[in-house]
């Protein structure tokens, strides 16, 4: 082998070898590099932090009211009805109302204004009449004594006339008529009834004794035998009263 043939197989096998070297490189450099992924520690004496869950106040301004589906049927908020309330109803009144007198020996009759009218309105200024009818029998020699009694829609009881004799067949009024005026009177002292609006209940008793304390007798048992004796008739009237400024 001359000198030229070894002088080119040595520049060959060093340019081979430069070449495996620059190959070697490049190979390394696209190979994946391992990560080092980093571990978040929390220190003993502190334990990690859980997130805070939202106020009921945030968590009703987030809230949106859902919308119903077309087809979706939503059901009535139920209404809770409370009972009316009722008023305790005073048991003079309830013995008064139901005060009955079955086969009386007398009839006794009263009226506003018109005999039969039983409607009128609060502007009126009314006069009331009454009378006893002719007896069967007379009783403790014609004695007869009249009491009204009123209940107003508030429910107040009020005595209108009390103990008042009274003649049979003969015709009273309230106010007093200008025949009934006592002697030497010159003016009307008595102002004719105005009502309350609603329902005003009258009732009209005729004894033959008068009755010193109504309150006490109506609290009394009124089907006691002394006390019906007492009692000689009886009459109720309903009167319905408009209201009208």
């Amino acid at each position: 082998m001359s000198f030229k043939e070894i002088l080119l197989t040595a520049i060959v096998a060093l340019i081979i070898g430069i070449f495996l070297v620059h190959y070697e490189n490049l190979m390394d450099d696209e190979s994946p590099s391992s990560e080092t992924v980093q571990i978040d520690t929390f220190p003993l004496s502190q334990p990690p932090q859980v997130p805070q869950t939202p106020s009921a106040t945030e968590a009703t301004a987030t809230l949106r009211p859902i919308s119903p589906a077309p087809d979706e049927e939503i059901s009535p908020v139920p209404t809770v009805v409370k009972p009316p309330k009722t008023e305790k109803v005073s048991p003079i009144i309830t013995q008064l109302k139901e005060l009955q007198i079955f086969n009386a020996s007398i009839a006794v009759t009263f009226w506003l204004d018109v005999q039969g009218k039983t409607q009128f309105s609060t502007n009126d200024k009314l006069t009331l009449y009454y009378q006893i009818a002719d007896a069967e029998t007379l009783v403790n020699e014609g004695a007869f004594y009249f009491t009204l009694f009123n209940i107003s829609p508030k429910g107040k009881l009020a005595i209108l006339i009390n103990n008042e004799k009274v003649e049979i067949g003969k015709r009273y009024s309230l106010p007093k008529s200008q025949q009934e005026w006592q002697t030497g009177q010159i003016s009307r002292k008595d102002k004719r009834l105005r009502l309350e609006a609603g329902r005003e209940y009258f009732k009209a008793i005729v004894t033959n004794t008068p009755i010193t304390s109504w309150l006490k007798f109506l609290a009394t048992d009124t089907k006691n035998k002394l006390q019906r004796q007492k009692l000689l008739s009886a009459k109720k009237l309903w009167i319905k009263v408009i209201s009208e400024k």
